[in-house]
C-alpha cells in the first residue's frame, strides 16, 4: 500500500510538471503572437529587427521575476547595515528577452504581466538593455532560477539581482555616470546603497 501511495504521489507530481510546462509553452506562444501582431513595416526596426520578415522567427528567452524598489523606503535605509531587498515590491510580471530563433540574436525584451494565468505584454525594453542582460547572464554564468530584474523607476536604474547562499550581487543594466555605476559591473548590496542612497535622499522628483 505504501509503495502504491508513493507511486501515485510521484505520478501526480510528474503530471503537474508536464501541465505547467505545457501551460508555459502556450503562454509563450500567445506572447509571441501578440508581439508579431504589433510589429509592422513602420516600426520593426524599433524592435531590433532587420526586416519585417524576421518577426516570423521570434522566440522568448527564460522569464525571470521583476521587482521594483519603493523610493520612499529606499531613502530610509542605512548603507552600513540595511539590505535593499527590504524595499522590494514584487510584481506579477516577468522579464523576457526576445530572440531570433534561427540565429540566436538578442533583439529586444518584453515584460509580461500574468493574471489568472492570462499573460499580457506590459511594456517593451530596448535592444541595448536586452543585450546587456543576456551578456551579463552569460558572462557571469548566472542561473535564471536565481536571478530577478530589479528597477528603481524614479532613478531610471535597472539591474539584475543574482542571489546565492552567500548573499546577492547586483549587475546594473545601464550606465549611470553620475552615480559611478557601470553596466555589467558586479556590485555588493553595501556598495550599491553607498552609491545610490545619497542621490536618492536628495532626489527632488524631477525627470532624470
Amino acid at each position: 500500500m505504501k509503495k502504491i501511495i508513493v507511486l501515485t504521489a510521484a505520478s501526480i507530481f510528474i503530471c503537474a510538471g508536464f501541465y505547467l510546462f505545457a501551460q508555459q509553452r502556450n503562454n509563450n506562444a500567445d506572447i509571441i503572437k501578440t508581439l508579431q501582431q504589433l510589429i509592422n513595416e513602420q516600426n520593426y526596426k524599433s524592435f531590433g529587427l532587420s526586416s519585417l520578415d524576421e518577426s516570423k522567427q521570434l522566440a522568448l528567452g527564460e522569464g525571470v521575476p521583476v521587482s521594483i524598489v519603493a523610493l520612499d523606503k529606499l531613502k530610509q535605509l542605512d548603507s552600513t547595515k540595511d539590505d535593499i531587498k527590504s524595499t522590494y515590491i514584487s510584481l506579477p510580471i516577468s522579464f523576457y528577452t526576445v530572440i531570433n530563433s534561427s540565429t540566436g540574436k538578442i533583439l529586444t525584451s518584453v515584460e509580461v504581466e500574468t493574471k489568472d494565468n492570462n499573460p499580457a505584454i506590459k511594456s517593451f525594453g530596448n535592444t541595448r538593455m536586452a543585450q546587456m542582460y543576456s551578456t551579463t547572464v552569460s558572462r557571469n554564468k548566472l542561473s535564471t532560477q536565481n536571478i530577478r530584474v530589479v528597477k528603481i523607476p524614479s532613478l531610471r536604474l535597472e539591474f539584475i539581482e543574482a542571489a546565492d547562499s552567500t548573499g546577492s550581487l547586483y549587475y546594473p543594466l545601464t550606465n549611470m555616470d553620475f552615480l559611478n555605476i557601470r553596466e555589467g559591473q558586479a556590485i555588493t548590496n553595501k556598495d550599491l546603497l553607498r552609491q545610490v542612497l545619497p542621490f536618492a535622499q536628495r532626489y527632488n522628483g524631477l525627470p532624470i
